[in-house]
């Protein structure tokens, strides 16, 4: 057993290798060796989604933002895990918490694009795919989402204002066009 930095560090090489059972126990050790680590705690939810425990994957990272509540990449993760348990309403308001923190913060961008879909308001869901464009070009899975957000929305004024403001933001796009 080492220090509670040796098993947080253990724990990010585990999970980079994808051993996430191993990089579980080394967070989760390092969580009890220090018990206000904030950090530890939301590696620890991270391991638990990255293995489908959605709700020990909340109250882990909900620990964490408790002890640090000022971190976007906690409420981004959070909003990921409520979007597994299809909770969108709070996925959206831990992805819109993270925006506020942080207001280009690309997972959050991109999970509050999925909390919109996953409640079918795809106006709103193409809106956030379309800012994480902006925010970060080279990510390809927004320009998928964004193409499912526009082609979903039933109004045509809107789905055209959306595809128009799509394509504006990725003009080399095929999808946008």
């Amino acid at each position: 057993m080492g220090t509670a930095q040796e098993e947080f560090h253990a724990g990010l090489t585990a999970l980079g290798q994808n051993r996430v059972q191993h990089a579980l126990s080394a967070f989760e050790l390092a969580a009890r060796l220090a018990p206000r680590a904030a950090p530890a705690h939301h590696m620890v939810g991270v391991a638990l989604q990255r293995l489908g425990r959605l709700a020990e994957a909340d109250r882990a990272i909900s620990q964490a933002i408790a002890l640090a509540p000022g971190v976007p990449g906690f409420y981004s993760n959070r909003a990921l895990v409520r979007c597994g348990q299809k909770e969108y309403d709070l996925a959206a308001a831990d992805a819109e918490t993270a925006l506020q923190l942080s207001p280009s913060h690309v997972g959050a961008l991109c999970n509050l694009g999925l909390a919109q879909l996953g409640s079918e308001r795809y106006a709103a869901a193409a809106a956030a795919f379309i800012r994480l464009i902006k925010a970060a070009p080279d990510f390809a899975a927004a320009y998928d989402n964004a193409s499912l957000a526009v082609r979903s929305i039933k109004d045509s004024d809107t789905a055209l204002a959306a595809a128009t403001a799509f394509a504006a933001a990725a003009p080399g796009s095929y999808l946008a066009h």
